[in-house]
């Protein structure tokens, strides 16, 4: 067979990209499309048996998990039509279809897999290989079209590549028209192309998406299930897997990046934790799957990210529980109440029959923003295997060069310099070191005991391979998001050293503008500020010291915005009553709290203090716990900004099935963003960084601007309190200015003149 197409048509309107080959070539099966799924399957298994005997597979591989140019077993698929084509697919994919017919096994291997000619490999001759090759103009439907079928000078495939990473800067035509390369066309005639290519200054096309996944609700030590992604047009007529956000902004053009994040050792993802799918194309959705095995009792929470450029999309968080008592019968067909393709032929879920019930939950959206291409972003997983416990990281930055690089920190360590068998005894050994040097009590010595704490912190979080990777990159970094499961690692106090010369950076990570996120949990880019509530506790049985000070820029500076700000009264009823209805934009609550490391039940804010409950008892605090606060799912509707100081507040326990804090709580229960303090500050440095955070944010900074600002100023104090504020959110969130609103005023500028300004609502 040969390519459908022609080498020199089409070449103007191409897009560029860079193509990575395996060093050695492939196993490849080579079938024709119109070939009968029952003849076909067994001779499909064989093979798979033998490059799994050879090590060209590995075992339990997902079909969605795309090892990309390394992997080494394909299938390549002639499509039969008026112009022969070729599809590079995984045998796994094929084998699930035979495994899981929706039709009669006697209809061909494209009947059954539902290839389209849109979905055609890449076609490339000759050698040498190219490193980039020409993309015609066109959809690309499926993961097949990012892939590049090599043949050989008789037309006989001999080894498959894959592309994604647009090309910074294309070759001359001619070198490009030299290369060869093609996509076919569909029977009938060349490729169409509904428009020209958009002029360099316009924007790119995009359209709206929904985003979806779902998992299983309980599984058994010991099995396997799936975990499943879907990505489809608005107004399609499908249904998602799950109760998922529709109007996602997604470029025509791009791969969709999708993540899947686990955390703890209940769940053993078997094979990659990285899927590339391709934008849908029109009344066909984009699937995908992540194959996972049930290894622990517990219960595991799942975090699946949906990425696009530089953007992150939406998330999806998902709970698995990990059980030997797994109840009822789980093999009912949820096809229909998973939702699938409308339409005869359709492609059926991947994995979507016969399977326990699922679980599901609410995928949050955000728009694609170019801006967000600028930051740095961490993507951090805890890793426990066998007996070791480190992090992996993906380093993500466009500007900077990182496409998903990963590396993996060196073995944690637990109090007595062993190996930490789990993450809780590495944290317990940190939250020690750096309570003994936070209690020196002078000033000069507690700032040198933190730069120590954050070069060993570098050391031993980052490990020399990071390290090296970011060092000469400092000057260019613009900010740092941090996405994980584990709250309480102070990275802020991070130092970079090069590993090599042994220099130490001048600047803390938190120097930055380092935000923070959690897994599964997309904050927004907006607050809307208009409705602003606080409390500063009072102690008038002198059970604490009243906070007083800290408050002035809501006191004083938002009436003069043309802001009332609403104080909360100290007392239970009052906060709580705030808390569950939910109705302001701004929370900010200064007080007292209390954190125990090993048990997070105890991790309360102390909000005031009332009589003993008899003349001969002593006063006792009034307490809000952080798990009431999480569980109240109260602040989802208008997403707040919520700033707590309170000594201890950022200081989180690791309970027995959830982690917990107060960051934590309160953005679960569904806050936009949070500021809390790690460790206890003094009032000067608290009053500036939190004055100077406000100011910025209403002037129109984003939140990382405002984190950094902040941070300068209180750093400008002479006091290491700057470094205890701790930044969750987006980086690029920031201020909605009403319609009505008078243009903001730079911060510290002296109110002036404040009639026509807005009121609140």
């Amino acid at each position: 067979m040969l390519s459908g197409g022609d080498e020199g048509s089409g070449l103007e309107g191409s897009v560029f990209e860079g193509v990575g080959w395996p060093e050695l070539d492939p196993g490849i099966l080579v079938l024709d499309g119109s070939e009968p799924m029952e003849v076909a399957a067994p001779r499909v298994r064989r093979f798979l048996e033998e490059c799994l005997a050879t090590g060209r597979a590995a075992e339990s591989t997902s079909m969605a998990s795309h090892p990309g140019p390394q992997r080494e077993c394909w299938l390549v698929i002639g499509i039969s039509g008026e112009g022969d084509l070729w599809m590079a697919i995984e045998p796994e994919r094929l084998l699930w279809h035979a495994d899981n017919p929706d039709r009669p096994m006697e209809h061909s291997i494209a009947d059954h897999l539902g290839l389209d000619p849109r979905e055609a490999s890449v076609v490339v001759r000759g050698e040498p290989r190219p490193d980039r090759i020409a993309i015609p103009p066109g959809d690309r439907w499926s993961p097949g079209a990012f892939r590049a079928i090599h043949l050989d000078d008789a037309g006989v495939p001999v080894t498959v590549g894959q592309w994604g990473m647009r090309s910074s800067a294309p070759p001359p035509m001619e070198e490009m028209e030299e290369a060869g390369a093609s996509r076919g066309a569909p029977p009938g005639g060349d490729l169409e192309t509904s428009a020209p290519p958009p002029a360099d200054d316009a924007p790119p096309p995009t359209f709206q998406a929904t985003l979806s996944a779902q998992g299983p609700e309980a599984l058994a030590p010991g099995e396997t299930e799936f975990i499943e992604v879907r990505i489809e047009r608005d107004g399609d007529g499908s249904l998602p897997l799950a109760k998922a956000v529709a109007g996602v902004e997604v470029l025509e053009a791009e791969p969709i990046q999708v993540m899947l994040s686990v955390r703890g050792r209940g769940l053993r993802v078997l094979g990659s934790r990285r899927i590339d799918l391709a934008p849908p194309a029109p009344g066909r959705a984009s699937l995908g799957e992540f194959e996972v095995e049930a290894m622990e009792e517990g219960e595991v929470q799942v975090g699946v990210s949906f990425r696009q450029v530089g953007s992150e999309l939406g998330a999806v968080r998902l709970s698995v529980r990990v059980t030997r008592d797994v109840a009822g019968d789980v093999s009912g067909d949820v096809s229909g109440d998973a939702g699938g393709l409308a339409g005869a032929g359709a492609t059926p879920e991947l994995g979507a029959q016969h399977r326990p019930p699922l679980t599901r939950e609410m995928v949050e959206a955000l728009p694609r923003d170019p801006g967000d291409d600028a930051i740095l972003r961490l993507l951090i997983d805890e890793m426990e295997e066998d007996s070791r416990t480190f992090y992996r990281y993906r380093l993500v930055s466009e500007p900077l060069g990182f496409h998903y690089l990963t590396m993996d920190s060196q073995p944690l360590l637990d109090r007595d310099g062993g190996a930490a068998k789990k993450l809780d005894q590495y944290v317990a050994r940190i939250h020690e070191n750096l309570t003994r040097r936070l209690r020196r009590s002078d000033l000069p010595q507690f700032q040198v005991e933190l730069e120590a704490a954050g070069i060993s912190l570098c050391h031993e979080l980052l490990s020399p391979d990071v390290a090296r990777v970011l060092w000469p990159l400092r000057g260019r970094i613009q900010g740092v998001q941090i996405t994980s499961w584990e709250p309480r690692i102070p990275w802020e106090l991070v130092r970079l050293k090069d590993p090599d010369s042994g220099e130490v950076d001048d600047r803390y990570l938190a120097e930055y503008g380092l935000v923070r996120t959690f897994h599964g949990r997309t904050p927004p880019r907006e607050f809307a500020m208009a409705r602003w509530k606080f409390l500063a506790a009072t102690y008038p049985h002198n059970t604490e010291r009243s906070v007083l000070t800290e408050v002035g820029f809501i006191t004083r500076e938002l009436p003069a915005e043309g802001v009332e700000p609403e104080r909360i009264e100290a007392g239970f009823e009052p906060l709580w009553t705030t808390i569950t209805a939910g109705d302001f934009d701004v929370l900010h609550l200064a007080c007292h709290g209390l954190a125990d490391p090993g048990n997070i039940q105890t991790a309360a804010l102390l909000i005031g203090d009332q009589p003993g409950e008899s003349d001969e008892d002593p006063p006792k605090p009034i307490r809000i716990e952080s798990e009431s606060v999480r569980f109240s799912n109260a602040l989802w509707n208008r997403r707040p900004l919520v700033f707590l100081h309170a000594c201890e507040a950022g200081r989180h326990g690791l309970g027995l099935t959830e982690w917990g804090g107060w960051p934590t709580a309160f953005m679960e229960a569904g806050a936009g963003a949070f500021v809390g303090a790690s460790w206890p500050v003094r009032d000067q440095p608290a009053e500036v960084f939190a004055t100077t955070f406000y100011q910025a944010l209403w002037s129109g900074a984003t939140l990382s601007e405002a984190a950094q600002g902040a941070r300068e100023a209180g750093k400008a104090q002479g006091d290491a309190s700057w470094l205890a504020f701790k930044v969750y959110g987006h980086p690029r969130a920031r201020r909605v200015v009403p319609p009505t609103a008078p243009p903001p005023r730079p911060p510290g500028d002296a109110p002036g003149d404040n009639s026509g300004r807005a009121t609140e609502p």
